[in-house]
């Protein structure tokens, strides 16, 4: 019988270089993230980038949202569906790095 585990999936500051944010589904698991927030720390306007991949890829083909832009002290929302499994990867990138945070929840089920 499948599990539920509804949690803070993934926490951190996005880099200015693309790479993984969260692609740790636990073996046994799926994940469906239902919620995402992006807040600017800085004084000024900053840009991010998302993806979903199954591999490293981290361009216009594998983006879930497009460069967006953030006003100083703002905060992007993103409420959906995403479902991953073990080899599904979400990543981003930033403008500037260390400015830009990054918080997703969702549902880690354990289906083994």
């Amino acid at each position: 019988m499948p599990t539920d585990n509804f949690k803070l999936l993934h926490q951190s500051q996005i880099t200015t270089s693309a790479a993984a944010l969260y692609g740790a589904v636990p073996a046994d698991h799926e994940t469906i993230i239902k919620y995402i927030t992006v807040v600017n720390n800085d004084t000024s306007a900053r840009w991010f980038t998302l993806f979903h991949t199954t591999g490293t890829t981290y361009t216009d083909a594998t983006a879930i949202i497009p460069e967006a832009t953030i006003p100083a002290g703002g905060w992007a929302e993103f409420n959906g569906t995403i479902t991953m499994d073990a080899t599904d990867i979400i990543g981003g990138d930033a403008e500037v790095g260390s400015k830009l945070t990054i918080s997703i929840y969702g549902d880690e089920i354990d289906v083994s």
